[in-house]
């Protein structure tokens, strides 16, 4: 991916929390954007954060997590969950 396309990917990734800003936790959109967001991460990033402490666990997820709305939180743990299962192959 060039420079470019990664600025491009990187703006679309930071848009599509806000399209859920009033949506369900239920939306499907959340399991892609889960999915994409840890895509993105570099591989060395992906493998600390999936075996850090659980989501659920850390004493700043929850004050993180109370700051966005309950769908773009579910995109959150998602990709928590999703590093976490990744990191346990």
């Amino acid at each position: 991916m060039t420079a470019p396309e990664s600025v491009a990917r990187g703006e679309e990734l930071y848009r599509r929390p806000a399209a859920l800003e009033d949506a369900a936790v239920a939306d499907p959109r959340i399991d892609g954007l889960a999915a994409d967001l840890v895509a993105q991460l570099p591989p060395g990033l992906a493998a600390a954060l999936g075996t850090a402490m659980p989501c659920s666990a850390h004493p700043f997820a929850g004050a993180f997590l109370d700051g966005l709305s309950p769908a773009q939180a579910e995109v959150v743990r998602r990709a928590m969950d999703l590093l976490t299962r990744q990191a346990a192959r």
